[in-house]
């Protein structure tokens, strides 16, 4: 018989409640107890437990939050206040994608991936013609694919980038669609699963989703006063043409096309 032993500690909380008149000052309490049987046993500090037996915490009180650190990597109590990650924990980090492209001729279009570790404030989001001098500024700009690797339309593929060489940097990742033909049809690129998974040196995982990147679609041509976006601000009123919509919901990221 093997028996594992798990020590508790709990912290009481304090709750206050002010007014512009007066202070109300509570103190949250909790009672923390396990169900004990044959195989679970407590002496009111030590948990001992048999190898393979569900333990049932019993909690009584009004806390207002209650952290369980289990031991298990990921969720050692000695971690309880980092918020951070030091580099050498991270045994690799991976930006995950797939592209697909859908309808129409690569040929009819210009499209690169670029990543970035220079110098880029970010985005105003609200005033187009500092952020279409931004984006067209050289930045550092690297392919984070070659052109040639590009899913043929109709076909989705998947790609691996190597994050570590920029981890504790400030990245920019960039998609740059242009049409340089219109006489085929423009296909639309999706960006599918598009997440940053971290693995740690201790076994661990940590995936990132497309959703918390902060993506934001700029329309370099939207003062162009071109056809189709006289359609699209009229038949579908769209009222943001310079700045398109993304799908912020993880781990899909924009599309691109006409």
């Amino acid at each position: 018989m093997k028996l594992n032993k798990l020590l508790i500690a709990a912290g009481i909380a304090s709750l206050t409640l002010a007014s512009c008149e007066n202070e109300l000052t509570k103190d949250a309490k909790l009672n923390i107890n396990v169900a004990t049987n044959d195989g679970v046993s407590f002496d009111g500090q030590t948990i001992t437990v048999k190898k393979g037996t569900p333990v049932e915490f019993q909690f009584n009180g009004d806390p207002d939050y209650i952290t369980f650190f289990s031991g298990e990597a990921g969720k050692k109590y000695q971690y309880r206040d980092r918020i951070t990650v030091d580099e050498s924990d991270i045994e690799s980090s991976k930006l995950i994608f797939d592209l697909q492209a859908q309808h129409g001729s690569l040929d009819a279009i210009n499209f690169h991936l670029y990543i970035s570790d220079a110098d880029f404030p970010g985005l105003y989001k609200n005033k187009f013609e500092e952020d279409s001098v931004m984006v067209e500024t050289p930045a550092g700009w690297k392919d984070l694919i070659e052109a040639d690797q590009l899913p043929k339309p109709t076909y989705t593929k998947s790609f691996e980038i190597d994050m570590k060489p920029y981890l504790g940097k400030r990245v920019v990742i960039a998609a740059c669609y242009k049409g340089v033909d219109n006489t085929l049809t423009q296909p639309k690129i999706y960006f599918q699963k598009m997440q940053i998974v971290n693995k740690m040196t201790d076994g661990t995982e940590t995936a990132l989703g497309a959703g918390s990147f902060g993506l934001t679609a700029l329309n370099m041509l939207y003062k162009h006063n071109l056809s189709d976006q006289k359609a699209l601000s009229t038949t579908a009123k769209v009222t943001n043409l310079a700045y398109g919509t993304t799908n912020a919901s993880a781990p899909i990221s924009p599309e691109f096309g006409t």
